[in-house]
Formats: structure tokens, C-alpha cells, sequence
């Protein structure tokens, strides 16, 4: 069995023996990004980021001793990024310091997606609640490259023949914090804008970097 099927069997039980009530998420993700140099450059070629995307929550909501808690499973959206780069960091450099080596565009194209489950608790003060919690989440990143070109020497200033890759840099699971606020419009709808951190790793790894928010319109089953 997956993790994350393991994971919503095991919110589906604890949930179902407490009795809790369902609970619909509906809103958008700004994922925060990598600098300058990592699936873009922005003094060589034109590129194009999205890093914003509609994002879905379903899980079950509940109060014990007064404290509410929320657990649920969580798809935050996709990225993807596409640019016309070097595919020599070193020639890059070279550029940006006034020294244009001339070392020809590669076409890059990356996409991958971010979702896990989630578990918060949610300390409240008259319509306000405050949100702190824990997620464990899968990040995906898919590289295509069009004629990429590889350094043939030490200095990485001289370029081999073109060829086309295509990469995949896995999925990969993590611990992540998570923090927010919301507002009850009523007893069963609110508003909640939420942080967490992604910890990606990996050779390929995805443009996404730091903080990502998400703000979500919650409704209470």
C-alpha cells in the first residue's frame, strides 16, 4: 500500500470513531520559488513561471475538550516553469558579469504537483482561530530538456553536441510544519490562509522554494 493510501485509511478510522464531521476546502496556492538561475535565467533568455494554482482539501473536523482539530488530505496544485537557458551555470555567470561566452539556448520545460495529508489543531477567540499543525506531503518535479548541451572541458565555457533528455526527479515525502489563521463566517463556513515549507530535495528538484500560502474557503459537513 502507498503512504498516502496508508495515511487516509488511518485518518478514516481515528475520524470515524470520533464521530467528526466532513469538511470541504476550495481555494488557491502561491508557491514560494528558487532564485534566479534554477529553471530560469533572467538575463539570458525569456521564460514563463507558474507557480499559482487551484487547490482542494477534504478531511473531518471535530472539538475534543474544547480545542477544534482538522484532518484531511490535501492536493495543493501544480508548478511548472519554462525558459530558454544555458545549460552551463558557469556560462551563466560569465554572462551576467559582462563576459558572453556565446554559449547556445537550451529549451527547459519542468512540471510537478504538491499533495498530503494533514492534521492542525485550531485555538479559537470569537470568530478568529488560529491554525497549527503538522503535513506530510509528496512534491513531483519532470524535467524535458531540447538541446542541451554539455560542457567538454574543465572551465565549463565550451559545449558539446545537442541532445534531448528527459528527467524525473521522483517524488519526495516530508515533514513540514504548518501555520495559519481563518475567520468563521458561521458555525459551518471560514476563510483560512495558511504557511508551510516543502523540503524538496534531489538532483532535479522542483522550482519550488520557502514559504507557500494557501487561502481557502472551508466548509463544515
Amino acid at each position: 500500500m502507498s503512504p498516502q493510501l496508508l495515511l487516509i485509511s488511518i485518518l478514516a478510522t481515528f475520524c470515524n470513531l470520533c464521530w467528526a464531521g466532513m469538511e470541504l476546502g476550495i481555494g488557491m496556492t502561491h508557491f514560494g520559488k528558487h532564485g534566479d538561475g534554477v529553471w530560469y535565467q533572467k538575463d539570458y533568455g525569456p521564460y514563463d513561471l507558474k507557480v499559482t494554482s487551484p487547490a482542494l482539501s477534504i478531511g473531518w473536523v471535530d472539538s475534543t475538550f474544547g480545542l477544534g482539530w482538522r484532518v484531511g488530505y490535501k492536493y495543493f496544485g501544480q508548478y511548472s516553469t519554462k525558459c530558454e537557458c544555458t545549460s552551463s551555470d558557469r556560462a551563466y555567470e560569465q554572462l551576467q558579469s559582462g563576459n558572453d561566452v556565446g554559449w547556445p539556448a537550451s529549451t527547459f520545460w519542468t512540471k510537478g504537483d504538491v499533495h498530503g495529508a494533514y492534521a492542525s489543531i485550531l485555538p479559537e477567540w470569537g470568530n478568529f482561530y488560529g491554525e497549527l499543525g503538522v503535513l506530510y506531503a509528496g512534491a513531483s518535479n519532470k524535467v524535458q530538456i531540447s538541446n542541451w548541451r554539455p560542457a567538454i572541458d574543465e572551465t565549463f565555457l565550451k559545449w558539446g553536441e545537442p541532445v534531448d533528455l528527459a528527467v524525473d526527479n521522483g517524488r519526495k515525502w516530508s515533514l513540514s510544519p504548518v501555520i495559519g489563521v481563518g475567520y468563521r463566517f458561521n458555525r459551518s463556513s471560514s476563510v483560512a490562509l495558511t504557511a508551510t515549507r516543502f523540503n524538496v530535495k534531489g538532483e532535479f528538484l522542483p522550482i519550488i522554494h520557502g514559504p507557500s500560502y494557501t487561502l481557502e474557503f472551508r466548509h463544515e459537513f
